[in-house]
């Protein structure tokens, strides 16, 4: 999570911030510049993974982000579906049985 956080500021700071001030000037909106200073990184950035990622489509993101971003993805697509099975068995239900109705039998 920590190489996820640093390349994402660091993606942030070298290609987004500057457009992002811009956008922001161009709409009239700089009333919110306090606001965008006390931005998170996660409040910047949109990956889409299911049900098809959108990694390659976002533009300016170098080999390495692209793969730690990819990886982080996978993990945390396991990671909900074990929170899923958890949930399955404290409601008694089979395991699987959240994760087929929410993502399909596929």
């Amino acid at each position: 999570m920590d190489t996820v956080e640093r390349l994402t500021k660091g993606h942030y700071k070298k290609c987004m911030e500057q457009r992002f001030r811009e956008l922001v000037a161009s709409k009239g909106l700089e009333y919110v510049q306090k606001e965008v200073h006390d931005l998170d990184w996660e409040s910047t950035f949109h990956l889409k993974h299911l049900p098809e990622s959108n990694i390659f489509q976002i533009p300016d993101l170098d080999d390495d982000y692209r793969k730690v971003m990819k990886e982080f993805a996978v993990k945390l697509e396991k990671l909900a579906e074990e929170l899923l099975d958890l949930l399955c068995e404290n409601l008694g239900l089979e395991k699987g049985y959240l994760k087929n109705a929410f993502h399909g039998s596929n």
